[in-house]
């Protein structure tokens, strides 16, 4: 879909696409530097962590090549929906709403490519490392109501992870894959017969 507004916009002209890869890394690289800065409390590791990600030489070839745009999809909407679980954290009694905007990142980035199926394992670590650090919440949230939050995440999750395999699924194309016994006698009915070998025999005309 962001190749085809990138033709919509840009056309034939191969700057167009290379300038959203750009932008698409840039932001991922400051949500990273903001979420770093939240872990660790310290706006210049923040500034660093994001530095590194948007300089490092490993970058390259996803920023560089616009084939590898689902990379960079994957990586945004994965950083987006730890800043939007964080987020939630701090909310209170609107906190699904931000569970929601986790969730439905998640799903975007598995229709970019399926490496951020990662996402929901990088939520539960983040959960358990960096939930003393997030903000507090606005009026009165009991355990009560952060269990409640969690558990409405794992339901939106699952939801989410759910919905992709239907959707992903029917157009893997394995199911059309059928066995080497089945396939051969379509494989024989559809191939030509083989030519006869022919033999030519020159011989010389006696003297």
């Amino acid at each position: 879909a962001s190749l085809l507004a990138d033709r919509a916009l840009w056309g034939d002209a191969p700057r167009g696409y290379h300038l959203t890869n750009i932008l698409l890394h840039a932001v991922s690289a400051a949500t990273l530097a903001a979420l770093a800065a939240a872990w660790t409390a310290s706006p210049a590791a923040g500034a660093l962590a994001g530095t590194l990600f948007a300089l490092h030489p490993v970058q390259s070839e996803a920023v560089c090549a616009v084939s590898f745009r689902a990379d960079l999809l994957a990586a945004l909407f994965t950083l987006l929906a730890l800043a939007a679980r964080r987020l939630a954290r701090g909310e209170g009694t609107r906190a699904w709403a931000w569970n929601a905007a986790a969730a439905a990142c998640i799903g975007l980035g598995l229709l970019g490519k399926e490496s951020a199926a990662a996402a929901p394992v990088l939520l539960i670590l983040e959960e358990t490392l960096f939930a003393q650090g997030a903000a507090p919440a606005r009026g009165r949230t009991t355990s009560r109501a952060r269990v409640a939050s969690r558990t409405g995440l794992l339901l939106m999750l699952a939801a989410t992870l759910g919905a992709y395999a239907a959707f992903r699924l029917p157009r893997g194309g394995y199911s059309s894959i059928a066995a080497p016994s089945q396939l051969a006698p379509t494989l024989k009915r559809g191939l030509p017969p083989a030519p006869r070998p022919s033999l030519h025999l020159h011989t010389s005309p006696r003297e």
